[in-house]
């Protein structure tokens, strides 16, 4: 009986084999649904805030599991993961304050700061003020989105 094989891994070590069209899927679901969010209206805050706390859980994820990329998907999936933290963790300006925050550290502190005032709400207002660099960013996010079609 001849063992099954797939590209990179030993038969010994395909019962660790990690689901990278599964992962692939996660990331490629995760980034079309922050995408659909940008520029978020006020009644979706909340789900903007819990669309990017998902995207950065599952491309965190896709890296730990494309640490060494064996195939073609695996780099596509690691590319992307790589431009989303990218994306989630770039310092963003607030305007009238000298501090600038992250997507994911407004994301994560959202839930304890007053309806409003918060920064996310901030963020999502500058998508708002700022449509040439919002249509920009969801140009980037459809194309990264694109690559992980398989």
């Amino acid at each position: 009986m001849v063992e099954p094989r797939i590209e990179g891994f030993s038969p010994q070590e395909m019962g660790n084999v990690p689901n990278i069209r599964g992962m692939a899927k996660e990331l490629k679901d995760d980034i079309d649904q922050f995408n659909d969010l940008i520029p978020p209206r006020p009644d979706q805050i909340n789900d903007f805030g819990t669309s990017i706390e998902n995207l950065d859980e599952s491309s965190l994820k896709a890296l730990q599991m494309t640490k060494k990329p064996s195939n073609k998907l695996m780099e596509e999936v690691q590319d992307t993961a790589l431009t989303i933290q990218n994306i989630l963790t770039q310092p963003l300006s607030l305007g009238e304050t000298e501090q600038n925050v992250s997507l994911v550290s407004a994301a994560k502190r959202h839930k304890s700061a007053s309806q409003g005032e918060s920064e996310l709400s901030k963020i999502g207002m500058a998508f708002m003020q700022y449509p040439d660099q919002t249509q920009a960013l969801k140009a980037e996010l459809l194309l990264t989105s694109h690559d992980l079609k398989s």
